[in-house]
């Protein structure tokens, strides 16, 4: 059975285009003399035989060929995933789809896009005081999702935490080089005693659409947000670590140690 039309649509209307590995574009401009030349391929995350890579699956013949278990690559990196199947497994794959998409959505939209809230993100570790920092200053709003506090250890350790960085993001215009400084580094030491205490940090700036109400009209605005998240490394979150995905998306102090740099963050819709 051949891809579908339909497939074959929504692959590359949700890749925009662009290899979801090394994100480039993959239609070459024509000219006078030539017509555009098409560099990418269509490429089966389960093989479509047995036999091929991935291929050993309970996933019917049918479904092979269906959007779900399709990626859009460039040439070399499609020979890279079927020659790489240790690495590049099916859930690899997916989990690198996921992210390349959300990216698109995100980044090659129009700013004033309409956003879906429930759109998957990435969020990534956080390791310094300059980096906690850079997430919840000059954003719109903040928002803190916590583990729950087992001792009154913990509560006075997050909560301390997050009212600190509220607090600072209100007078952090206002503050002198060297009082910034002087936050960079408690924070960067509060985030260490949160490391110690068996917990992970994880944040990043999001976009997020908010109603406003402006000369007594209801508008939508497109709002930066500063999200973070801190979960316990016992979390199998926290060891969900990929390096395909690691060596891609790099950003803020990366470090090599069991756990995962970067978590891929979705919410569930309502019913």
């Amino acid at each position: 059975m051949p891809i579908s039309d339909r497939s074959r649509k929504l692959l590359w209307g949700k890749s925009g285009n662009r290899c979801a590995l090394c994100r480039h574009v993959l239609v070459a401009d024509g000219n006078d003399a030539d017509d555009p030349s098409i560099i990418g391929d269509e490429c089966h995350i389960v093989a479509r035989e047995a036999y091929g890579p991935r291929g050993a699956s309970n996933l019917s013949v049918e479904a092979r060929d269906e959007y779900d278990n399709l990626i859009l690559l460039c040439k070399i990196h499609h020979k890279v995933i079927d020659d790489q199947t240790n690495t590049y497994t099916v859930e690899g794959l997916k989990t690198i789809k996921e992210i390349h998409e959300a990216w698109v959505n995100t980044s090659l939209s129009p700013k004033q896009k309409k956003i879906d809230a429930y759109d998957p993100f990435l969020v990534y570790r956080v390791r310094s005081g300059r980096e906690i920092l850079n997430i919840v200053v000059g954003c719109h709003a903040s928002q803190f999702d916590t583990v729950s506090p087992e001792s009154e250890e913990e509560i006075d350790l997050l909560g301390g935490f997050e009212q600190n960085l509220r607090d600072y993001v209100d007078i952090f215009d206002e503050m002198g080089s060297k009082d910034r400084l002087r936050t960079e580094l408690e924070n960067h030491e509060v985030l260490q005693e949160i490391e110690a205490a068996g917990l992970l940090v994880y944040g990043c700036q999001h976009l997020e659409q908010m109603f406003t109400i402006v000369d007594n009209e209801k508008r939508i605005d497109n709002w930066r947000v500063g999200i973070v998240l801190i979960i316990r490394k016992s979390n199998p979150l926290a060891r969900r670590k990929m390096e395909e995905i690691e060596s891609i998306f790099v950003q803020g102090e990366t470090v090599q140690d069991e756990y995962s740099n970067f978590i891929l963050v979705k919410r569930d819709k309502p019913v």
